[in-house]
Parts: structure tokens; sequence; C-alpha cells
């Protein structure tokens, strides 16, 4: 074969805790009729790829056995949907064996998150009477890709772990080909990579059948890593009902993603709030968003968490899952459409993600007088929500900090944490100076930038490395909790008067896109003190109030908080 002198042990985890994959093997051996899945993205759902070349190496291998192959790859989505995928596109075709691949489009996905999803997938699977043979396919990125949490997982459960970023890595550099004569761009396969990518799978599950002493996978009783818990039942919730102007109806796609998108709830032309009660920890929506037009709001229990896009016009749909583990309990989904013109928006839910809605507990009497009327109330004025952005000039910044180091952007959390001599609950003395990056003297200055995007990378010259401080001040009519909208790129702890009440430490995709914060403040003047550390690509943040809070921005004063 073309990568038949490839050499891949030094790339795939091998050891005696792969019996589930003897147990696959011995069906085969015997002729049995067996159900392969694999579970993944684009690269997964390539209708040529290495899914398939791996189908029929093991065909070709095994010609006496009957072996059902079906691929459940959804271009475009990670581990967060496959969680909610599970029961309907693995778990009803009764596998025997199923492959992961996830670790390219989970590159943006927080690491606590990554990990509970992760195992959510394993746990359930191990659970199941005859739990099917496990493989973890961790694919390559010509930037490199973040597939430590992957390994983990892995290595936590037993799991054979097929590390494609080194044997690329290593095929490369002793054939002195290019990156373009294995991949048709940065992480998809040509058709020699995803032949690379089944030789290597199959060499990696050959060698593993072949150890001596096989003494039987972990058992589900270990500790998960994930210390809030896993998700063993999220399912999709089909949206086929109508209710307060939103009304179901299908959807006559032609393209491939029609096997899975067959119609979606849509908004009414008076743009009304839905609102859904739901049971458990997790909540999640999936957008058609190629025909649909404005924006979503999302709200639990009438907070916003979230705003996104119903419209794109250079793909099809969009997911969207919580990234927090609410408490278990019921609570109240509310869905505002937000129009971006004078017509209506068109906002199409193709499903909600939850938990298992069949065996939940009772609704208590008090949700429906309480819970239920107060999320109505907290989410009637987001459909007016508009945002001002606060003026790069307003924000008093100190900075550059921090030490010299190759990668800081690796672990800025080292950087940030560090004593600098500033307090996040008072705004440094004008007259003070305080020693920073490389020796430089540093003092308060204003904010430079275009507009409201505060451009760190061109105040101190650095895009790539730096910790920074930025005070702003300001007054609230009325003490809460308050949502604010926070670009920055790219690391930032957020306090609001000396307490830190958020962070962004973990990947949270585009840095210009601005995520919802929610900032408690008190009624009078509060300081807000972002702490920031620079991404590998650039410095700055913008962030946005709502109107109509009672919310004005004031001169940075010296005064010692109460």
């Amino acid at each position: 074969m073309l990568f038949g002198c490839m050499n891949v042990s030094a790339s795939v985890s091998y050891s005696e805790r792969k019996a589930d994959l003897s147990a696959f093997f011995n069906k085969l051996n015997t002729g049995k009729y067996v159900t392969v899945v694999t579970l993944g993205g684009s690269i997964t759902m390539h209708q040529n790829g290495w899914a398939q070349k791996t189908i029929e190496l093991m065909r070709t291998a095994y010609p006496q056995a009957t072996i059902n192959f079906v691929n459940a790859g959804i271009s475009g989505t990670g581990s967060n949907f496959g969680v909610f995928r599970l029961k309907r596109d693995v778990i009803e075709m009764r596998p025997d064996m199923v492959i992961i691949e996830y670790a390219v489009n989970d590159s943006d996905t927080d690491d606590t998150v990554c990990i509970r999803n992760l195992e959510s997938i394993v746990s359930r699977l191990r659970g199941l009477p005859h739990p099917p043979a496990l493989i973890f396919l961790e694919s390559a990125s010509e930037s490199g890709v973040n597939q430590s949490r992957h390994n983990q997982v892995a290595r936590h459960y037993g799991i054979l772990d097929v590390d494609m970023q080194s044997v690329v890595d290593a095929y490369l550099t002793e054939s002195g080909k290019s990156w373009s004569d294995l991949y048709s761009d940065c992480v998809h396969p040509n058709e020699s990579g995803h032949a690379l990518y089944a030789q290597t799978l199959w060499q990696g599950m050959q060698a593993n059948i072949q150890l001596e002493n096989i003494t039987g996978i972990r058992e589900n009783s270990n500790s998960p890593l994930s210390k809030q818990g896993l998700v063993l039942d999220a399912c999709l919730l089909l949206p086929n009902f109508m209710q307060n102007g939103w009304d179901y109806q299908g959807e006559s796609s032609q393209g491939w993603w029609g096997k899975y998108f067959q119609g979606t709830l849509q908004s009414g032309e008076d743009g009304s709030a839905l609102h859904v009660p739901f049971y458990g920890r997790t909540i999640g929506v999936v957008l058609m968003t190629r025909e649909g037009t404005g924006k979503l709001r999302i709200a639990v229990d009438g907070e916003l968490i979230n705003e996104i896009d119903a419209y794109t016009p250079n793909w099809f749909y969009k997911v969207y899952v919580h990234p927090e583990l609410l408490e278990d309990s019921w609570h109240v989904l509310s869905l505002v459409p937000i129009s971006s013109d004078d017509t209506a928006a068109n906002v199409r839910i193709a499903y909600l993600l939850t938990e298992d809605q069949s065996n939940v507990p009772a609704i208590p009497a008090d949700f429906w007088d309480v819970v239920w009327p107060e999320s109505h109330r907290l989410t009637s004025g987001l459909s007016q929500v508009d945002w001002t952005a606060v003026s790069a000039t307003d924000w008093s910044i100190a900075g550059p900090f921090g030490p010299q180091t190759d990668k800081p952007w690796e672990d800025p959390g080292v950087a940030m944490d560090l004593d600098y001599g500033l307090d996040p609950a008072q705004a440094p003395d004008l007259d003070q100076s305080y020693s920073g990056y490389a020796g430089r003297v540093v003092r308060l200055e204003s904010g430079e930038g275009d507009g409201s995007w505060v451009n760190l990378g061109k105040m101190f010259g650095l895009h790539n490395r730096g910790v920074s401080y930025a005070y702003l001040r300001l007054k609230a009519e009325h003490s809460g909790d308050y949502t604010f909208r926070l670009a920055v790129d790219y690391f930032a702890y957020i306090y609001a008067n000396g307490e830190c009440v958020s962070t962004l430490m973990e990947a949270h995709g585009d840095p210009l896109k601005e995520v919802p914060v929610t900032l408690p403040l008190q009624a009078g003047e509060n300081i807000v003190c972002l702490v920031m550390h620079a991404g590998s690509m650039g410095a700055g943040f913008r962030l946005e109030y709502p109107n109509n809070r009672g919310i004005s921005i004031e001169p940075i004063g010296m005064t010692k908080l109460p």
C-alpha cells in the first residue's frame, strides 16, 4: 500500500486495556454481523474518506464477516453536539464499534466542557448492555491541534487513541513532501491524506489485538474527570409544535444536511418570544440559518445567556450549547427573535438540546406561580434591548506587564496571576509608576483605538503577549445583576467592585465577537476592571452595556471604593 512502510507505533496508545477491541475482532474472526459507527465532523463525513477506507480494509481482512457501516459525521460540529446526537445517531444503530473524531472541531471548546462532553459520550456507550469497542481518532491541523483533552479522557478510560498529528508530521519530515500533498486545506485530508488516516488507524487496531495478557477494559466505576458530573441522557428534542405565533414547518432541502434536519420551528411575524419549560442541567439549540434572518437572544430563567445570528450566508445551521451546567431542576428556556431591519426576524429552530424529558419529576406548583411568570417578566424587554459601546477613551489603561517568554499565550494565567502592584478595586494613582514588560515604566493612560475597540496592540506595540489592566467607572441606578457584552483578544479576568465575577481563559471563538458577561452592580458608583492577556494574534477589547437600564459612564476617579 502507499504508506505500508510507515511506523506509527509511537503515535498510537497501546496498552493491555483494549479488551473491547479484542471482543470486536473475535466477532469478525467468527463471521458475525457487526456494525461500525463513526462519529465526528466533516473529516469523518467525507463520502470516501478515512472512515469508508477503514471499513474497506476491514472487509478485505475479514471476508467471512458482515460489516454494516454507519457514517454519523456532521460537518462543522464537535463533541458538544455529539453528546445530544448519541442516542439517535449512534446507540439506536446498536454498534459493535464506535470511532470518534472530534479533536479539530473541539479546538475552540473550553477544556472543562470538552472533557465533560467526551466523558459523557464514553460513559454512556460503556454503560450500554452490550458496550461497543471505542476508538479516538485525533485528526491533524497544519497549525497543530489541541488534542490534550481527548488524550486525557482516552488514558482515563483505556481507549485506543490514534494521533494523526504526529503521524502526519513524521511522514512529511521523512518523505520531504508538503502539507498540500496530503490535505486540501489546513485540516481536510485529500485522497492521499484519508488513505494515510485509514492505514494508521487500521495498524493501530491490529497492534492492539495482537497484544498478549489482555486484562480487560477499565470499569465504569472509575471516578469521572469532570467534577460537576456528566450528561448521560442528552437528546435531540424535535420542536414539532405550535406556540405563541411559532409554527413547525417541514424543510425541503436537497442537500446532505436534509438527512438530519427535516423541519424547523419558525418564529412568527409579530416577533413574539417562545418560552419552553424543561428539566435538567443542560440546554442548547440548533438553528437552520441559510434562510433565516435577524438574531436570536437566548435566556434561561430570565437571564440572557447568549445572542446568536439566525442568518449565516455561507452555512446551513448553527449549534449552540450553554457551556455551564444548570441546577438539576425545572427551568424556562426563552427564545427571543431580534429583527435586523423593519421586517420580523425569521428564526428557525431545528432542535432543542436537552436531557431526556420523558421521565422527569412533575413540575412543582410554585413553578407556574413564580418561575414561569418571572421568566416572562425578565425577558419581556429583551426584544428591545439595544447596546451602547464604551468609548475607547473612557477606559484608563495600565500596561503592559508580564515576564518575557516564548509563547506566553499558551498559559496566560501564569502572567495574569502575578502581583504588579495594582488593585482591581481601585484605579492606580495618576502619579504612580510601575515596572512593566521588559523593564518599561508603566503609568495609567487613556485608552486608544478605533471608536469602541481599545487597540492594546497598537498602544503597546505588542501583538501576542503582555498583561494589561483596564479600569472603568460607571453608575447604576439600582443594584442587581446586569448583562454586558465583552469582546476581547483574548484572555480576561473580569472584576466588579474588586470581586472577580467572570473569566475568559479558554477558547471563546472569534475575539471580535461579543460574549455575554454578568456583572453584579451596586446602586451608585462601581469600578469595573479587566485584567487581560494578549492572544497569539492580537490584543484588544470592547465592552457594551444595555440601554435603558440606568447605566452611565463617568471619568475614572481615584476614590477608594467603600
